[in-house]
This record gives C-alpha cells, structure tokens and sequence, in this order.
C-alpha cells in the first residue's frame, strides 16, 4: 500500500560572522537556495558590557575589578 500523506519541512540556519563578507563566500546556487538575510549588531562599549557581565552575576561572585577588565578585554577582542 503507497502512502498518500505528504507534510513540508521548513529548516532555518544562522551564520553568525564578524566578518561580513562570509556571506560573499557562499555559492550562487547557495545564496540563492538560502535566500540570506544580514542582520548587523553593533559591539558593546566597555560600560555596556560591564553591565551586562554585572547583571548575569546574579550572585556577586564577580569582582568589580575583574568585571572591568573583562569589559575592556572585550572592546579590545572586537
């Protein structure tokens, strides 16, 4: 007996890249397929990404001291 059910897929994939001719590399036929879309995120200050390294150390583990230097190690790694 043949099976007369038929059902679609729909599948999504993400790049996420700093480099935004990544999205050069990928072949026509790819593009094309995939049909891409850029979203651009700008990087966080210092001072943002303190406070946001601040509020997920919910329990005060964290140091002051070496919540800034993770702050500034962040600006200098983007």
């Amino acid at each position: 007996m043949e099976s007369t059910f038929r059902f679609a897929v729909q599948l999504s994939a993400f790049l996420i890249s700093n480099k935004l001719n990544d999205l050069s590399a990928l072949l026509p036929r790819a593009k094309s397929t995939l049909q891409p879309m850029v979203a651009e995120f700008n990087p966080y200050t210092p001072e943002q990404a303190e406070e946001i390294l601040a509020e997920r150390d919910g329990r005060g583990k964290i140091g002051l001291e070496d919540l800034e230097t993770a702050a500034k190690a962040a600006e200098i790694i983007l």
